[in-house]
């Protein structure tokens, strides 16, 4: 799939993909993972209730569209798809990183206020692997009715497309 299309996803696009993969992956045991780091220059009191919330917050169906497509990628694809989101600033992706928080998994980020995620349960559901880590897909284990999908891209960095809610954030 080509990353246009993928991206495009989010963004109420229709493209073809074969759903049936989302299956296989999810039924692939997990890694838990509970904690994540943050850095941003907004203190507590500006992030509001809705905590770490993407830019521009995509429609929860576009989603679940966007996390099912993730299964399709080949190795090659993950790579691309990793390799841009980590220039997303400077590259013809840079649109589409509105749709995504940025965390890590270790203590990696180191520019402005930071931040402690945890408490979240997120399971992660591995996709392919990649020369980084491996690609997955990731979704919140404590309330299905409002659910929290991610994307880990590599070995530390972890993307959600769904906001980050307060109730997991403090200041470290």
């Amino acid at each position: 799939m080509k990353l246009h299309d993928l991206y495009s996803i989010l963004g109420g696009n229709e493209v073809v993909f074969d759903e049936t993969k989302f299956d296989h992956v999810i039924n692939t045991p997990p890694m838990l993972i509970s904690t994540f780091y943050r850095s941003d220059c907004r203190t507590l009191d500006k992030l509001g209730p809705n905590g770490f919330s993407p830019k521009v917050p995509a429609d929860s169906n576009d989603i679940y569209r966007f996390v099912k497509a993730c299964c399709t990628l080949t190795q090659n694809e993950a790579m691309q798809f990793s390799f841009a989101n980590e220039f997303r600033s400077s590259s013809e992706y840079a649109k589409y990183g509105d749709y995504f928080v940025s965390t890590a998994v270790d203590c990696g980020q180191k520019c402005g206020i930071e931040y402690k995620i945890e408490g979240l349960e997120m399971a992660f559901h591995k996709v392919t692997n990649t020369a980084v880590g491996g690609l997955y897909i990731g979704i919140s284990q404590s309330d299905w009715k409002k659910p929290i999908r991610a994307v880990k891209l590599s070995k530390n960095e972890v993307v959600f497309l769904d906001s980050i809610p307060m109730s997991y954030i403090r200041q470290i």
